[in-house]
């Protein structure tokens, strides 16, 4: 479909605060399960050693504060044989390896490019603005003043083999002894937000909430009554301000939607939301401006995946809708409101024979036409939505090549895309009742080594007239590894960026957040304008990229 230019104005599940990159008020914490949450003059910087490195090379060294206090010390990419302790490290660069082809891959027609895999930390500090960090490294000494950093602008050091620069600062927020995924958020109209995630232990699933008032976290609760066979959770709020949690649950063979409320003393008893015979998973949640909260999901029905509907108007939950038409296989909806009172559902669809991504929107009364957003023959899918305070819908959405998933091989003679040989973002917002893209596409406002392999796409509306897009990216092992040939070790990471007018800012790393390509996280943004982010990790080592805990 052609879009107009138009240049638009703008684990353990942890979590960030994004805000202080731009301006608004700061609010930050720390992430290790060790440390407690700080207050907003703790702030984190990434300090990565041997950039310019040709040569492996150590990098031992420690640190010293003054004007300030040291509240953590972490390992940002550990591998084998690293040490980091309360205030010194051990660390080196060291050559990564290269791609080694076989007999059945082309030859390369250029002499394999050797790289180096940098090391580096990231320092939680408690600041004031005269607060300076002293470094002494086997490589020279240096110094940094945390109140002159500037988002996406690092500092060059050491003749440039140093790079420092801010971060979000994170905390670990999941139960100890179980493994945790599918992290969820919600911010609540009276401020503060919580959070919601599954957590494993003993062949059973159970899901967790916490609430943060805006200064500290509470203790950790269960949602659910009893351990079961949970899928996915998600956290939503309606008009009265109650938190709800919606999960997806296997029961007698089949996963349906539950929901259970908290009031804030205690917990309603669970509701079913769906009783088809088949499964009902991939389910989101959102409030509209009148109070309502809607879960959209994807349901079997016949043996057909669709999407649906329901909402709930603070008294009692409407009846299931369809809010799909076509006749093939729907798939994993997103639901995003506005100011106004609309509410925009959009979802993967295969009524075309390859994928692609439409758009349906509720006006009060009723369900609109089926908007096409992607529908050429490319792959396009992995939609994801946000209103910003404008009105308007922006939507971002993964892409690959045509024939994606097909049959492929030496003796296909029509030979399709591979299913993870590209993947990349793209972008669009509506506007005047017509999409339109960015003035500036999303993959080329990135850095060069980052214009490959983007996924799983995510959007947030900070309030303020920013909108925040999340995405992971793939760190493989080898890093030269062909597009067509199989990256068995990887980790995907989640970056974040905001469109300023002109072009998309550079990509803000959320440390710790390495972890397998399908990852669910959990956006919000306050009344105030800070944006947080909750997300699973596995505690992986950056040498075999093998996942932990």
């Amino acid at each position: 479909m052609n879009r107009r230019r138009l240049a638009v104005l703008a684990g353990a599940a942890s979590l960030a605060a994004l805000s202080l990159w731009y301006g608004q008020r700061q609010v930050v914490y720390s992430q290790s399960s060790a440390v407690q949450p700080v207050d907003d003059s703790v702030v984190s910087l990434r300090v990565q050693f041997g950039v310019t490195d040709e040569q492996p090379r150590k990098w031992d060294g420690k640190l010293s504060v003054s004007g300030g206090e040291l509240v953590a010390l972490r390992n940002w990419r550990p591998r084998p044989g690293d040490q980091v302790e309360t205030s010194s490290w051990k660390l080196e660069t060291r050559r990564g390896p290269n791609f080694v082809r076989r007999p059945w891959e082309a030859d390369a027609l250029v002499e394999p490019t050797r790289y180096m895999n940098v090391p580096g930390i990231i320092v939680d500090v408690k600041t004031t603005g005269a607060t300076n960090i002293e470094f002494q490294t086997a490589n020279g000494s240096f110094r940094v003043q945390p109140a002159s950093l500037r988002a996406g602008q690092p500092a060059t050091l050491l003749n440039g083999a140093v790079l420092v620069d801010r971060t979000a600062p994170a905390q670990t927020l999941s139960e100890p002894g179980y493994e945790n995924d599918f992290a969820s958020l919600v911010a609540m109209p009276g401020g503060g937000l919580w959070a919601a995630w599954v957590g494993y232990k003993s062949h059973a699933t159970e899901v967790f909430v916490r609430r943060f008032d805006g200064r500290v976290w509470g203790a950790s609760m269960k949602a659910t009554a009893k351990p079961g066979d949970i899928f996915l959770a998600k956290a939503g709020r309606d008009r009265g301000g109650n938190l709800w949690v919606v999960w997806s649950e296997q029961a007698g063979g089949n996963f349906d939607l539950y929901a259970r409320r908290y009031d804030g003393r205690g917990w309603s008893s669970v509701e079913r939301l769906s009783s088809a015979p088949q499964p009902d998973v991939y389910h989101n949640v959102a409030t509209d401006s009148n109070g309502n909260l809607w879960v959209v999901w994807q349901g079997f029905r016949e043996g057909t995946s669709d999407i649906f509907a329901r909402r709930y108007d603070g008294r009692s939950w409407g009846a299931e809708e369809r809010v799909s038409t076509s006749a093939a296989n729907d798939w994993e909806p997103v639901i995003a409101t506005d100011r106004t009172g609309k509410v925009y559902v959009g979802w993967d669809t295969y009524d075309q024979g390859n994928y692609d991504v439409v758009v349906r929107s509720w006006n009060g009364s009723g369900w609109g036409d089926v908007m096409p957003l992607a529908t050429t023959p490319k792959f396009e899918a992995h939609v994801a939505l946000a209103c910003d305070d404008q009105n308007r819908l922006w939507a971002a959405w993964n892409e690959s090549g045509m024939q994606w998933g097909k049959d492929t091989g030496f003796l296909v003679k029509k030979e399709g895309t591979a299913l993870y040989r590209s993947r990349w973002v793209a972008t669009a917002v509506r506007t005047g009742g017509q999409w339109m893209q960015p003035a500036a596409e999303f993959d080329q406002s990135l850095p060069e080594d980052m214009r490959a392999f983007n996924d799983h796409p995510a959007l947030v509306a900070d309030g303020k007239g920013r909108v925040w897009l999340f995405f992971r990216h793939r760190l493989t092992r080898i890093r030269d590894v062909p597009s067509d040939t199989p990256a068995h070790r990887a980790a995907w990471e989640i970056y974040a960026t905001t469109f300023d007018g002109g072009l998309w800012t550079t990509p803000l790393q959320l440390p710790f957040s390495g972890y397998r390509q399908d990852v669910r996280a959990g956006f919000a943004a306050d009344a105030n304008g800070n944006v947080y982010a909750a997300w699973p990790m596995d505690n992986r080592d950056y040498e075999a990229f093998l996942y932990r805990h």
